[in-house]
């Protein structure tokens, strides 16, 4: 059995195991980065509404979160922040999205957008609509959508 180039050392007799074998081996090289996510929310947008509409308290805890735990996922979305304004370019909610979910990350539209209102909230970054910064109850309708 062969998947992307590499032989892959199978011990099974079944077709449908060695299928599911060099499935898994394809997703796993393909979208290596897919392991940063460290949950899938059942209801992403009602998530993206909750942090946003969050109260102060909520949002600093949130933003010492995001200080203390370096999670792979937040890291990869601010790296892209950085080399976007390195560049001089604005940076489009639905570009972000896009490249986050093709490889290597694939990651769902929604937990995409999820990651960039918990940054939000907690201080990271800041999202502007209009020329203006947006605060985050105002963020609520628009990143929902």
């Amino acid at each position: 059995y062969f998947a992307l180039g590499t032989r892959l050392d199978l011990h099974t007799a079944r077709a449908l195991e060695a299928l599911n074998a060099g499935l898994d081996h394809l997703i796993q090289n393909i979208y290596s980065k897919f392991s940063y996510l460290k949950k899938l929310h059942e209801n992403p947008q009602k998530e993206i509404r909750a942090v946003l509409l969050s109260d102060d308290l909520s949002q600093k805890g949130l933003k010492y979160e995001l200080e203390e735990d370096e999670r792979e996922d937040v890291k990869e979305i601010a790296t892209f922040i950085d080399l976007m304004t390195m560049k001089n370019r604005p940076i489009v909610l639905s570009e972000l999205i896009q490249h986050f979910s093709s490889a290597p990350f694939g990651w769902p539209t929604w937990e995409t957008a999820l990651l960039v209102a918990r940054m939000f909230a907690g201080g990271k970054i800041h999202l502007v609509k209009d020329g203006a910064k947006m605060r985050p109850r105002d963020a609520a309708g628009p990143m929902t959508k």
